[in-house]
């Protein structure tokens, strides 16, 4: 990668991380930013951990209404982006668990 002044072969490389930190402009700004190095592994099991919470959350949701309800396009489309949006928190929650003492 031309930008950290060398080969960039690994996004978990601390230097990289390091980098990343110096150059953020936004995350600079925000209050609360930070970054989390993480090794593949944990990372890779958070998002799915974050994935099945979601599916289980929109399944109850779905339970919920009743078995002989139809869903609409729309109600279809708003349920897809709750799952992404839930997902997308939990796997953020579970990566920042990973780097707690």
């Amino acid at each position: 990668m031309r930008q950290t002044g060398g080969k960039l072969t690994n996004f978990g490389d601390p230097k990289f991380g390091s980098w990343l930190k110096e150059i953020d402009k936004i995350g600079n700004l925000e209050s609360n930013s930070q970054y989390v190095i993480v090794n593949q592994k944990e990372f890779s099991q958070s998002i799915i951990e974050g994935y099945l919470e979601a599916i289980n959350q929109v399944s109850k949701s779905i339970d919920k209404r009743g078995k002989e309800k139809t869903f609409t396009k729309l109600e279809v489309l708003n349920l897809i982006s709750d799952a992404f949006d839930i997902a997308k928190t939990e796997g953020e929650k579970r990566i920042r668990k990973t780097k707690e003492p």
